[in-house]
């Protein structure tokens, strides 16, 4: 465990700048070679490098193609990436904290960008201003200025409920516990194509009604990317056209340890992240 406390050393690499990291050079175990033995060249020399090789303890109860999986996932982790966000962490941050800014009604127009630390009290708009940005919101609806980020990389584990099974909290039609038995990604969708038929109607005196386009881009992850398509597939995507709808899927990475070693989450080569 020397990664979380031993000081930064440089160590040469085959790459065109050494790395720093620690001033005492980790201590390779006795059996690292047999660790090693069967591992690609470059897979192996990063290992050393980056002081990794406790990932590979557990291949005396792999099988061959488990042992194989195992070297990919080393490969695809990028170790040297990992090494250097675990030395970023460590540093310490110097935060400060303002406190939030009260904007006053009267100084926000169509043209007001809104950014973190700015409060607004709904209570205190007079209805003329709220009529004023209804309007303007949505003329910018209309005018394809307006899109819509859908959150559903998390998956149900930390709630308990139903286990691995169960499908993600966003397409979950129990959790809710709503008398419609719809899920939030469902309520969430009809509200956009909702205010997307408004919108329509709102000029449909002055010009032919148009339904709003409004590009809705919903982020899932590995565990949640299958059930989430489905779900929106086999609901017509809740009245959404399909070509609005944007899947992309979040990055993952593994987590280290407090002593920077890489968390297995199974024997098959999965790390925990």
């Amino acid at each position: 465990d020397h990664l979380a406390f031993a000081d930064s050393f440089t160590i040469g690499t085959s790459r065109s700048q050494p790395r720093t990291y620690f001033r005492e050079p980790l201590q390779p175990p006795a059996d690292l070679e047999r660790l090693l033995s069967g591992c690609p060249r470059e897979l192996a020399a990063v290992i050393r490098e980056t002081g990794q090789w406790n990932a590979l303890r557990c291949r005396a109860w792999l099988s061959a193609p488990a042992l194989r999986g195992l070297m990919r996932s080393l490969q695809h982790c990028g170790l040297w990436r990992l090494l250097e966000r675990y030395r970023e962490a460590e540093a310490p941050d110097e935060c400060t904290y303002i406190l939030p800014t009260n904007i006053s009604w009267q100084d926000v127009d169509c043209d007001h960008v809104v950014s973190a630390g700015q409060v607004f009290n709904l209570e205190d708009i007079g209805l003329n201003k709220l009529a004023m940005l209804r309007r303007c919101g949505v003329q910018a609806i209309r005018q394809g200025k307006v899109g819509v980020v859908l959150l559903a990389g998390g998956a149900n584990h930390r709630f308990g409920y139903g286990g691995e099974a169960a499908p993600p909290i966003g397409c979950n039609r129990s959790l809710p516990r709503l008398q419609s038995r719809k899920s939030i990604l469902q309520l969430l969708c009809e509200r956009i194509v909702r205010m997307g038929t408004l919108c329509a109607k709102a000029e449909e005196q002055r010009t032919p009604a148009v339904k709003a386009s409004i590009p809705v881009l919903v982020m899932t992850s590995k565990l949640t990317h299958k059930r989430v398509v489905e779900q929106f597939e086999a609901c017509g995507h809740f009245g959404l056209c399909p070509q609005d709808v944007v899947f992309f899927e979040q990055p993952v990475g593994p987590l280290l340890s407090e002593a920077g070693r890489l968390l297995p989450q199974s024997l098959g080569g999965e790390f925990a992240q």
